[in-house]
């Protein structure tokens, strides 16, 4: 069955609706709230409400006292205290202003801070439909970071999912687990750990439906993703080098993983400009046969073509476009068991006795040993 499980009655569903999941439509902005600052130079900055303290935001668009933020609604212009700071730090005699947003994951990637590179949102965007992530799921990400991706991938499965990231460094896990709490990321919905899973593994057994590494050795982690995941459960790595994804593509074929494939994100951008073209080119016409003096003036057009003018409108590229950011690599996670440890096949045949050939070497019709890379043919029943 592919999508969430239906809502059964009486079924109790936690809520969350603070920091990062904030609804604009809960009400005017308070205290303790995470605010998304679009300043007018179209930099972006975020801020947490603590008008108790008398604080405020000051930068080169002046001074914004907290207090001039509560009791607004999210999309309002906000405007500073104090004027903003002109060329060579000279005070201008203009006011700064900002609009105060409300949080998303999205927003968040563009303003959180940088403990380690981020995974981007369009890559965020591939890696969530790759891995199917849906309310109800469970997934692991090892390498939590600055938190970006842990925090795209909650709102996927939010509210009866669950992501379970683990950091393998203890000041940034600590740090990330802060940051959790603030943004409104609490348990179950994200349960940060300090642990390193290449070599301890991730003390859990068959227990996700996703995973995500963005690790620098991520292929160490390979057979451990497999003993926490469940049957057919998705995989996904970010890895920046390709080096790296020959070592994990190499680990994921030896563990037997299914529709292995590598793929790298570049989003361009176009602008729509006007054609300037379609004013000076005059439109198509056929030519009558013998108007020699038209003939070499106008567009010829075939009988059967129509006489189509040039769009008023055309999408230009622009020159420059966001460089790599990393390569993802997906599969599908094989079945744990061993091949003499399957179930019979669907159409009711007997497995062959495999308890004395080596993994890898099966029996041919003959009897005699022969090296196959797949399993027998024939799909096996998951054990229940």
């Amino acid at each position: 069955k592919h999508g969430p499980e239906p809502y059964k009655e009486g079924e109790v569903v936690p809520v969350y609706n603070k920091g990062i999941f904030r609804n604009p439509q809960d009400g005017p902005m308070k205290s303790g709230d995470l605010v998304i600052l679009y300043f007018e130079d179209e930099s972006m900055d975020y801020l947490y409400l603590r008008p108790e303290n008398f604080a405020k935001h000051s930068g080169k668009f002046g001074d914004f006292d907290h207090r001039d933020f509560v009791g607004k609604e999210f999309g309002e212009k906000i405007f500073s205290r104090t004027n903003k700071v002109g060329r060579r730090g000279k005070q201008s005699s203009e006011k700064g202003w900002l609009y105060a947003l409300c949080p998303t994951p999205e927003l968040w990637t563009e303003v959180l801070p940088h403990r380690t590179q981020i995974v981007q949102t369009s890559d965020q965007a591939v890696i969530c439909f790759q891995l199917s992530l849906w309310d109800g799921k469970v997934v692991i990400e090892a390498g939590t970071g600055s938190g970006a991706m842990t925090t795209a991938m909650a709102r996927c499965v939010m509210p009866r999912g669950s992501v379970r990231t683990f950091e393998f460094n203890e000041v940034r896990a600590q740090k990330a687990r802060d940051e959790f709490e603030m943004n409104g990321l609490t348990e179950p919905l994200v349960v940060p750990r300090y642990r390193d899973v290449c070599g301890e593994g991730f003390g859990m057994s068959k227990e996700a439906d996703a995973i995500f590494l963005d690790l620098p050795e991520p292929w160490l982690a390979v057979d451990h993703a497999i003993e926490a995941c469940k049957h057919g459960a998705r995989f996904c790595s970010y890895s920046p080098c390709i080096e790296q994804v020959q070592k994990t593509v190499d680990k994921l074929r030896e563990r037997h993983c299914d529709h292995i494939k590598t793929i790298e994100v570049r989003e361009r951008e176009f602008e729509v400009v006007k054609n300037e073209m379609a004013e000076v080119v005059p439109p198509p016409q056929r030519v009558v046969e013998g108007d020699e003096e038209h003939a070499s003036k106008a567009r010829k057009v075939e009988e059967d073509q129509p006489l189509w003018p040039l769009p008023p409108y055309m999408a230009v590229p622009y020159p420059e476009q966001r460089g790599h950011t990393a390569y993802l690599t997906f599969c599908t996670l094989p079945y744990s068991w061993g091949y003499d440890e399957r179930a019979p096949y669907l159409d009711g045949r007997p497995l062959p006795d495999l308890s004395e050939y080596p993994e890898g070497m099966y029996p041919n019709e003959e009897g005699d040993d022969e090296e196959m890379a797949e399993a027998p043919a024939g799909p096996p029943i998951p054990p229940s």
